[in-house]
């Protein structure tokens, strides 16, 4: 960086590549800076032309775009006219009448003063590689134009007189010289006798320190605790309760320091105005009054450098009651209240002053869980508990196909994976998941008999129960080897089962009765339930979706164009944000129609199978046009061309006659190793056999059950 000698005398000395010393030529045949005075020829309130008098002085040293301003000197104003100027040799102007506007009687043209004010730089040469463009980086300088100090040939020239370096640069080297950019060459000559240069002649590389203060963190309000006498107050961060405690070989930290707390605005003075050593409380030397504005922050530093946050599963909390036992000669003492939790693992309980008391002796104690609500130490202290918080996960079913590099997952609904960011003031930046590829949560095994014929093959299986948690249309079932009679004598029996909302149904397809079976020992017949594969995912910052009512139902062409079929669907919801974010090619899940009597949902050709309905029009549907006005919406979507019932399906004027609704979830990272899932061309008759996404790593104590607290 670059510093003038008044920057070296105050000793601003900025970082790396400074100049102590800098040597320079002054240049010669520069133009010097005359300011412009033109007038302008006005005919019939008209501008006919500017500066063509024999007294208007043209300037010297303009670069680049000049500026011109017009303004009525007496009469009337005049409007219109525009007037544009180039810079010529020497930087003289010259003045160009684009439009002479009308209304002028005596016009003025001003024009700005030239100025080689804050020119940047080009590298000339550097030391170690010659002739180069190649210098530091950031230097401006101001140059002043002068003539010459000498007299004889090229006396009547012009010359830098001297210069000022308005922005200081940085990552210069000895050696290094540069010239300024845009000094204006002499009207005289086709380029200036000698450029003006500078030359590095000694650099200056200073030592410096930065600090980063760190981070600060808000403490939840306490304005609901202020009531003009309190002067205890507790700690909680996002409606958990905090324990500030010092690290081991940390011994010296104040924690009185961490706190930074204001009341209306104004700092308080720690040890002074309010006293705090750790733990789960700060103590106010005076009570603040209900009504003072009072911010508590604490200081984190760099998080998981200088402070860690560590989750603690609470057990004993305010309320329960805690006995001392009879142990080492020393008696039981009675029941006492626990009344503050100081730190993670040290309590406070009621004044104590009955029977088996000893600071000696080391004894255990039975916990007796808080069962009543009571009233301690001012306030009311209920018989909740986290531990006994029902645990709610917010669910969906994958309704689209999720492939190993998916970075999006659709579902049937998601509004309840961001529930706390639209039912309070929570920020949830992001969440995680659990993806089960598993239709049912608990699956179980069906049981099948087998019937052996005469001839002793396999003639027929019977299912005794279907068992549950079965996905597909059908299974492949096991059914034991025979016994052999003889070499060679028997072959194993194959078949498959139908599979109907997740249970094996119908009635079996034998492809191999197999031979060698005898009825008095029939085969053991096995239907393994699937394995269950899954994933967690990472990182889903953007939750979309939406819900509501199908208000009409209509059949129209479909998307693949003569002879396809599609359904257009009419929607109305809350508001428009319900749907604002569907795109053609997303899934949408339409459930309790009263209309039709089993659709298959296509995308495109009738190949490309989305859903097979079994009940109304209820299915999974592929978005292929999409528009909305306001709380009101319509889609089209393809079905199977040759589906008959449409006659059943009747045009639009239900107020009600199904449901929508669809969900999105992306930003997802996916795990070392993605699973792939397909659910298209799934039997539809619920979402039963779909696979499950549930959330993760946010709300209750982070498991990803919806918080108990909202604030």
């Amino acid at each position: 960086m670059i510093l003038s000698e008044t920057d070296i005398n105050k000793n601003q000395l900025p970082r790396g590549g400074v100049i102590v010393s800098l040597g320079s030529t002054s240049g010669l045949g520069f133009a010097p800076l005359v300011g412009a005075a033109v007038t302008a020829v006005v005919s019939g309130g008209a501008i006919q032309s500017v500066g063509l008098g024999s007294t208007d002085i043209h300037g010297s040293g303009y670069r680049g775009t000049v500026a011109i301003a017009i303004t009525e000197y007496g009469g009337s104003p005049g409007s219109g006219a525009n007037v544009t100027a180039t810079v010529g040799a020497g930087g003289t102007l010259i003045f160009t009448v684009a439009s002479g506007g009308s209304g002028y009687t005596n016009p003025i043209v001003s024009i700005p003063s030239p100025s080689y004010e804050n020119l940047p730089i080009i590298g000339v040469s550097r030391r170690g590689i010659g002739p180069t463009t190649d210098t530091g980086e950031g230097l401006l300088l101001t140059v002043d134009v002068g003539p010459v100090s000498t007299t004889g040939i090229g006396s009547t020239l012009f010359e830098v007189s001297s210069f000022k370096i308005s922005r200081p640069g940085y990552a210069f080297k000895p050696g290094d010289k540069f010239k300024p950019v845009g000094l204006v060459t002499d009207a005289g000559l086709a380029a200036p006798l000698a450029d003006f240069e500078l030359e590095v002649l000694d650099t200056f590389s200073d030592s410096f320190a930065s600090w980063t203060f760190g981070e600060l963190d808000f403490i939840d309000p306490i304005a609901s605790l202020q009531n003009g006498s309190r002067t205890r107050f507790p700690l909680y961060y996002q409606g958990e309760l905090l324990s500030f405690e010092v690290g081991d070989g940390d011994a010296e930290i104040d924690l009185n320091a961490v706190l930074l707390i204001f009341v209306n605005g104004v700092v308080q003075e720690p040890g002074s105005h309010y006293n705090f050593s750790g733990g789960t409380s700060f103590t106010f030397t005076d009570a603040p009054k209900a009504e003072d504005q009072i911010s508590i922050f604490f200081y984190r530093g760099t998080r998981g450098t200088d402070s860690f946050s560590v989750e603690i599963i609470e057990t004993i909390k305010e309320g329960d009651e805690l006995q001392l036992i009879k142990y080492g000669g020393v008696d039981a003492q009675q029941p006492r209240t626990i009344v503050g939790i100081v730190t993670s693992d040290l309590l406070e309980t009621n004044l104590y002053s009955g029977i088996g008391v000893s600071d000696t002796t080391a004894r255990p104690f039975n916990w007796i869980k808080q069962k009543v609500d009571k009233f301690i130490n001012n306030d009311f202290v209920y018989k909740s508990r986290p531990s006994i918080e029902p645990l709610v996960y917010p669910t969906a079913r994958i309704i689209g196909d999720l492939t190993s590099s998916s970075g999006e997952i659709f579902v049937d609904d998601a509004q309840f994976f961001n529930y706390e960011e639209n039912e309070s003031s929570i920020v949830i930046s992001s969440v995680d998941a659990l993806i089960i590829n598993q239709g049912a949560a608990d699956p179980v095994a069906a049981a099948i008999t087998a019937t052996v014929s005469a001839a002793g093959t396999i003639s027929a299986l019977t299912i005794t129960d279907g068992g549950s948690g079965y996905v597909g249309t059908a299974i492949t079932v096991s059914i034991a080897a025979p016994k052999l009679v003889g070499v060679g004598v028997g072959t194993t029996a194959s078949a498959t089962i139908p599979v109907s909302n997740g249970s094996l149904s119908g009635t079996a397809n034998i492809i191999n009765p197999g031979f060698g079976y005898t009825y008095t020992n029939a085969p053991k017949v096995l239907a393994p339930t699937n394995n269950v594969s899954y994933e967690n995912v990472t990182s889903i910052d953007i939750v979309q979706g939406g819900s509501g009512i199908v208000t009409g139902i209509t059949t129209v062409s479909g998307s693949g164009g003569t002879g396809t079929l599609g359904l257009k669907f009419f929607l109305n919801a809350s508001s428009a944000s319900e749907y604002s974010n569907i795109n053609n090619g997303y899934p949408i899940l339409i459930v309790d129609t009263i209309v039709g009597s089993g659709v298959t949902s296509v995308d495109g050709p009738d190949s490309a199978v989305v859903g097979i309905g079994t009940t109304f029009v209820d299915n999974v549907y592929i978005v292929r046009s999409f528009s909305s006005a306001a709380a009101n919406a319509e889609f089209v979507a393809d079905i199977l061309s040759t589906t008959a019932s449409t006659t059943e399906i009747p045009a639009t004027g239900f107020v009600t006659c199904g449901r929508f609704s669809w969900g999105r979830l992306a930003g997802i990272s996916r795990s070392s190793s993605p699973i792939s899932i397909g659910v298209t061309g799934l039997t539809f008759s619920g979402l039963s056999t779909y696979p499950t996404i549930q959330r993760r790593s946010f709300g209750h104590r982070d498991t990803g059950a919806l918080r108990n607290d909202l604030g």
